[in-house]
């Protein structure tokens, strides 16, 4: 089936290269996840084709729900995760763990811990907007795959709701990276900087400052007050999504290593 990509134009060239393997053609437009989404979205309404959106679809809610389901499976009857760990682009996969989470009656038990870089902060810059959408004026970031200046609507809609809670924390680009290197040695897999953003939020013991409550008041003020769960007292595992990265690879990493000296 004839498919055209659009990408943002600093892709890494064996991204480039692999969708190229594919048959499909690449297009080349603007510098983030957004800039792209609209231009596809342009492409879709001049010409008879199907669009795809990378983060706002009912259906990649879904496909990302079924993530929270093999969680269920894997673990005991009766064990609830106190905590997932997830980055956010655009969103759609913080919504399909929220679906997840729903479907598996989570929601009075289970918290969301959504990561982003500081140059990439457009969830957390809605948060602290008490849940209305804010566009990022400049998105400053190696981190090409959350670069999106906006949060999808629904994404706003769950925060707001609080079933299950949705808490955001920062990281620099530099932590991210420096987690892909510890993750790197610790468990022998690459991953990109979105996954080491991720990541990062076990290495800077973001996560642990969580679950303890022992956290600096700056980096809790802006959390959704009212809800009882967010204080809930489940002692379940964490569960850290480690989103991967096919853009990924050892001189890559290499390069932004020395980039950040880390």
């Amino acid at each position: 089936m004839a498919c055209r990509i659009v990408l943002p134009r600093r892709t890494p060239q064996n991204i480039i290269e692999k969708i190229k393997s594919h048959q499909a053609v690449p297009e080349f437009f603007g510098d983030s996840a957004q800039e792209v989404a609209e231009r596809a979205e342009e492409i879709s309404k001049m010409t008879p084709c199907a669009f795809i959106h990378p983060s706002d679809h009912p259906l990649l809610y879904l496909g990302h729900s079924t993530i929270v389901r093999e969680i269920a499976e894997d673990l005991d009857p009766g064990v609830v995760p106190s905590l997932i760990v997830a980055s956010c682009g655009g969103g759609g996969l913080v919504c399909g763990l929220v679906d997840g989470i729903r479907k598996q009656g989570w929601e009075n038990q289970t918290k969301i811990l959504v990561l982003e870089t500081v140059g990439t902060r457009s969830f957390n810059e809605m948060v602290k907007a008490g849940g209305e959408r804010v566009k990022l004026e400049k998105i400053d970031s190696v981190v090409t795959s959350l670069s999106v200046a906006q949060v999808n609507p629904r994404t706003a809609e769950v925060f707001l709701e609080a079933k299950p809670p949705l808490l955001s924390r920062l990281v620099t680009d530099a932590e991210a990276i420096a987690a892909c290197a510890a993750f790197a040695d610790d468990h022998r897999f690459l991953v990109g900087p979105a996954c080491g953003t991720t990541l990062a939020a076990l290495y800077e013991r973001i996560v642990e400052r969580v679950l303890t409550h022992n956290e600096e008041e700056h980096e809790t003020i802006y959390d959704k007050r009212g809800h009882e769960e967010f204080r809930h007292s489940n002692d379940g595992p964490v569960v850290v999504i480690v989103c991967g990265g096919a853009e990924i690879d050892l001189n890559t990493l290499e390069m932004f290593r020395k980039q950040f000296n880390v």
